[in-house]
């Protein structure tokens, strides 16, 4: 009886729970919210004849997990400025430019899956062939355990652009 309820209240709510104990079918034991390091907007596309298909399109936005890689190409950078006899504080200012590195990667990755992500928009359903209406866009509201594709392109970038800052300072250019 009371898996029932539980049921019935998630499926009110709108969560698919798929199990008896009332946990979404994503949710696995050994995870916890701690672990949930990336963040995405999510756009809903359902068919406007009611077929029953739906296209979401996922989005990357500014998540942990790229606060976690500028905090640690922080270090390095911090490091060689203490031995090049920089003040201590520059801490600070290096922490920013990381930050900066990860928004223009951001641009920067924006334009090179340009390309992928236009000329795949689906208009229309495939069941049925009724145009596809949108119904808004959500955050994704306890996030993700695994990253999206573009995650991993804006941390590759992101990684081109701390290689760059690394030969300019290799070669006395910043």
């Amino acid at each position: 009886m009371l898996t029932d309820m539980v049921g019935s209240l998630s499926v009110e709510s709108g969560v698919d729970t798929g199990s008896e104990s009332g946990r979404p079918r994503s949710h696995h034991r050994w995870a916890c919210s701690c672990m949930r390091y990336f963040r995405h907007t999510i756009a809903e596309h359902p068919c406007s004849k009611h077929c029953g298909y739906c296209r979401s399109n996922v989005e990357t936005n500014m998540s942990p997990f790229h606060l976690i890689a500028a905090a640690v190409a922080t270090v390095p950078l911090w490091l060689f400025s203490i031995r090049e006899s920089w003040p201590w504080y520059y801490l600070v200012s290096i922490l920013a430019g990381e930050l900066l590195l990860v928004f223009v990667s951001g641009l920067l990755s924006m334009f090179l899956t340009a390309p992928f992500t236009i000329f795949r928009q689906a208009r229309s359903c495939p069941n049925c062939g009724a145009p596809l209406a949108f119904a808004g866009r959500h955050f994704d509201p306890i996030g993700s355990q695994r990253a999206h594709w573009s995650d991993m392109v804006i941390f590759v970038v992101f990684i081109g652009l701390n290689a760059a800052v690394w030969i300019s300072l290799a070669r006395g250019v910043l």
